[in-house]
């Protein structure tokens, strides 16, 4: 298994069910989904955002692209004040904060780093999601109510919408 530790224990800790899949190489959730031959819609990708010195974890299915004004909206309703801009995490912070896992792979398990999980509601009505592990070939398989169990800090709303052509 090359899933790290950090995240499986994380994962036994809670007690919670959960299986670790392992697939080619990948780089995107939509290859992630061909490769295992699951819906786009129950694959998740998971992005590190920032709004000034506010860092936190989005979590949408593959399917979908995010919509940053609704994003900026749900954010600051959250934080208690108004929010103009949401850029991309920059790669340093990532790798001095989000020690041991592969760029790109981040797993949507914000109680780990101390940040709070965005969430588009759609993506917690599959049976079963997919998401990332921390590594290119290895995803974890889990129940919404798994997910939301283990994180304490999730927000869940309505912030993307489903790509052309899916």
């Amino acid at each position: 298994m090359k899933t790290p530790k950090k995240i499986i224990n994380f994962l036994d800790k809670a007690g919670v069910k959960y299986d670790v899949i392992e697939h080619r190489k990948v780089y995107t959730a939509l290859d992630k989904s061909k490769t295992l031959r699951v819906k786009e819609s129950m694959v998740g990708k998971t992005v590190v955002l920032s709004s000034g010195s506010y860092r936190f974890l989005v979590l949408t299915s593959a399917d979908s692209t995010i919509n940053l004004d609704k994003l900026a909206k749900l954010l600051s309703k959250e934080i208690g004040k108004e929010v103009k801009k949401i850029s991309f995490a920059s790669e340093k912070w990532i790798k001095e904060n989000i020690k041991g896992m592969k760029q790109g792979v981040t797993p949507p398990f914000g109680d780990i780093w101390g940040l709070p999980v965005f969430i588009e509601n759609s993506f917690l009505k599959n049976a079963k999601i997919i998401i990332n592990s921390g590594v290119h070939t290895e995803s974890i398989k889990m129940t919404p109510a798994v997910f939301r169990k283990v994180n304490n800090n999730l927000v869940g709303g309505v912030f993307s919408k489903k790509r052309r052509g899916v």
